[in-house]
């Protein structure tokens, strides 16, 4: 779900930042932030996730999604291209943390020979997210024409709805015997 909304946010970060007059040079910095950091938080996340349920880096991961989509609201409607740094920097900690939550969570729980297909739900999930992404972008965007904003308003409710969707099942399976939520 909240790739539907990272990957929208990822088409509009070009054009976001060249309405804002932000140079190429510095734009492609900005650009570049997100796959550098995402290097940074596969180490962050190996580290917590030791330390830290799966679940909970996971839904982490989820809530940063939303902290780079508001930062690319304010950094839209008030122009400043610091807080578009500021969510790239968020977007590479919350696939880093997304993807090793949910590693993690299937080696501590899924039996070894189901694992495989976890995984590939969530890569056929994230997949999906990717394609979806794009197909919101189009036709928020180029089919009905709407504002910026508005499509990262809309955008918004994607992480939210993944958040307290994961929400409820850590508080529901919290004290579920033999499971590391």
């Amino acid at each position: 779900m909240s790739h539907i909304s990272l990957i929208t946010t990822l088409s509009l970060l070009a054009i976001v930042l060249a309405v804002l007059g932000v140079e190429s040079g510095f734009a492609g910095i900005i650009i570049s932030l997100n796959p550098v950091l995402q290097i940074v938080g596969m180490f962050t996340g190996v580290i917590l996730v030791g330390k830290v349920k799966p679940l909970k880096l996971f839904a982490f991961g989820i809530f940063l999604s939303a902290i780079v989509i508001s930062c690319y609201i304010l950094g839209d409607s008030f122009q400043v291209p610091g807080l578009l740094a500021t969510g790239q920097a968020c977007l590479g900690f919350a696939w880093s943390f997304l993807i090793i939550g949910f590693e993690e969570y299937i080696i501590r729980n899924v039996d070894w020979n189901k694992r495989a297909n976890y995984v590939g739900y969530r890569q056929f999930f994230m997949n999906a997210g990717k394609v979806l992404g794009q197909l919101t972008y189009f036709i928020s965007f180029v089919l009905l024409g709407w504002a910026r904003l508005q499509i990262f308003l809309l955008l918004l409710g994607f992480p939210a709805c993944a958040f307290f969707l994961v929400l409820g099942i850590i508080v529901k399976h919290r004290d579920h015997p033999g499971r590391s939520w």
